[in-house]
């Protein structure tokens, strides 16, 4: 049981306190993501944030966390390194079209060579390729080369504060698309703006079940909980250092005893499914992704939410930094 429990996060060197969840946080100015002239590069309304099995996996939920199903979050995609054709998964990160993944800056390095990462796309247990389970047969992962790091260009991280940890990837060939790979849905209209405090959300990875050392889990897990109330947030991490810059880009997830975001989760996905008038239809949307905690050795600590980068929050910044 308390393998899934307990099991993802950041890499250990960025175990630092930043700004948090504002109470009154806002986008932009009101930005409109739809009037952006980039946002036709993102995937049309009616084709993200959706799989092919529906709503059937809740019934598999155990305490705390549980191992997904082959094909239950078809966006996330592993980020690594591949100098000798062997991956090696430094960090997540996820699908928001067929040519760019959204991940924490702090996973990238933008001095080193592209050549020598890739990111994995379609991968659930890293036990083998292709991953099967039971009627359900998937393809071979799709290994594509990084062709260039985006960094957030204010991003920074030192023994005080981690902020604007976001980048973007852009891959070298296009995503084939599938049952197994599809792109996840980034905020728009009511989800600019909506307050998701108390409401439910899922985050997933591959990271450690325990702490620094691992272990690591083979098979893609996830956890369900509550986005947390911004001040309880602030208040837990102000123990830590109370001089601590507070901003409006980030969003806390979590705060129970042996459950939360663990090493080799960073840039992961926090993800919240729903519907936005007039689009009825049931979504998945990118909330966050996986940033930092409070201890650089252990995970889910008793009363500390993990931290996430807010992706409604940087929607402006994105939508610069992408092309054709």
């Amino acid at each position: 049981m308390r393998r899934v429990e307990l099991f993802f996060v950041f890499l250990v060197e960025y175990c630092f306190i930043d700004g948090l969840s504002g109470l009154n946080w806002k986008q932009d100015d009101g930005f409109n993501p739809e009037e952006h002239e980039n946002y036709k590069l993102l995937p049309p309304k009616n084709s993200c944030g959706t799989n092919g099995l529906g709503t059937q996996t809740e019934s598999e939920k155990i305490v705390g966390g549980y191992e997904t199903k082959l094909g239950e979050i078809p966006w996330i995609v592993q980020y690594g390194e591949k100098p000798n054709g062997t991956f090696q998964l430094v960090c997540g990160g996820n699908l928001i079209s067929e040519r760019y993944v959204l991940t924490a800056a702090h996973c990238v390095n933008a001095s080193a060579d592209p050549e020598k990462f890739a990111v994995r796309l379609g991968e659930w247990s890293n036990t083998g390729d292709p991953d099967s389970q039971g009627d359900l047969h998937a393809p071979p992962v799709q290994d594509i080369k990084v062709a260039e790091y985006i960094t957030h260009e204010n991003y920074n991280s030192t023994k005080v504060a981690t902020r604007n940890d976001i980048a973007l990837i852009r891959l070298e060939t296009t995503a084939t698309l599938g049952f197994f790979v599809q792109p996840v849905c980034l905020p728009y209209g009511a989800a600019m703006s909506k307050d998701f405090t108390n409401q439910d959300a899922l985050a997933a990875g591959w990271g450690s079940i325990k702490g620094s050392d691992g272990p690591f889990p083979p098979t893609l897990l996830a956890l369900k909980q509550t986005v947390a109330d911004a001040e309880k947030c602030r208040e837990a991490y102000a123990k830590i250092d109370n001089e601590v810059n507070y901003n409006d880009g980030k969003i806390c997830f979590g705060g129970d005893e042996g459950k939360n975001v663990c090493f080799g989760d960073s840039g992961g996905p926090l993800l919240w499914k729903g519907s936005f008038e007039p689009d009825i239809t049931v979504r998945t949307y990118l909330l966050g992704l996986t940033s930092y905690g409070p201890d650089r050795y252990n995970c889910a600590l008793k009363g500390f939410p993990g931290v996430f980068t807010r992706t409604n929050f940087f929607m402006k910044w994105i939508l610069d930094h992408m092309r054709a």
